[in-house]
């Protein structure tokens, strides 16, 4: 535990401090673009949106806007979870100017960042909001396809769901509204069954381990 602390306050500590792609000057609002992940360091649930906007640059930490109160909704209502027991982090580390989806390249700039945050946290499962986070892990595009599906990410050696972003403007939808719901309810009971498959998965002291 201690050891997944440090590792990610030297982590948070480069990211802080880096200068790698044109994300790192901000722009005339905002001088410090960089906010790194925030969360429960054993948590089974990542998050990871696209970049921070405005508000989570004034605040030093990732998902605490509109759409983050969205979401935090979704995670109790359905999940019966709060934020206590998730870690909430970002594709890219820095806000781009004008609030401007980041380009590739300042994506491939961070891509060793989100590697390393993976890593230390070692999700059971990834939820990617949005379509730039989806294409980030999959490689596809299309979030009516592959939003609420679990699939599994070889790259990065976790499973992942896409979901939609919970913005106003996507929770304002009746119909993405409702496959947001309907995608929290499947995600709970996939969450149920990855939590059954790893209590079947365990052995006590008695077992014969060479008949297992």
């Amino acid at each position: 535990m201690s050891e997944k602390i440090a590792l990610l306050k030297e982590l948070k500590a480069e990211c802080m401090s880096c200068t790698t792609c044109r994300l790192h000057k901000g722009d005339s609002k905002v001088q410090k673009p960089h906010v790194f992940g925030s969360g429960n360091v054993r948590a089974k649930i990542m998050v990871v949106g696209q970049n921070p906007g405005f508000n989570e640059t004034q605040k030093g930490k990732p998902f605490i806007g509109a759409a983050g109160k969205n979401f935090d909704k979704f995670l109790a209502d359905i999940l019966e979870l709060d934020r206590d027991h998730i870690y909430i982090t970002n594709t890219v580390k820095c806000y781009s100017p004008k609030n401007r989806a980041p380009y590739w390249d300042e994506t491939d700039a961070c891509r060793h960042f989100l590697r390393r945050e993976i890593e230390a946290i070692q999700p059971k499962v990834i939820l990617a909001l949005g379509n730039y986070a989806a294409q980030y892990f999959l490689k596809k595009t299309g979030m009516k396809d592959l939003h609420g599906k679990k699939v599994w990410s070889e790259e990065f050696n976790v499973y992942v769901v896409p979901l939609y972003h919970p913005s106003p403007m996507n929770m304002n939808k009746p119909v993405l509204k409702q496959a947001t719901t309907d995608d929290f309810i499947k995600l709970k009971k996939m969450l149920e069954e990855m939590e059954d498959e790893e209590t079947s998965a365990t052995i006590d002291s008695d077992t014969d381990v060479s008949r297992v």
